[in-house]
């Protein structure tokens, strides 16, 4: 239970990531 959370959270952050990536390069 616990890794499906930590795991999910890591894909949040990277998604959260990739958005400032693309809001940066415009």
């Amino acid at each position: 239970k616990i890794m499906k959370n930590e795991n999910v959270r890591k894909q949040l952050t990277k998604g959260y990531m990739k958005l400032l990536s693309e809001y940066k390069e415009d």
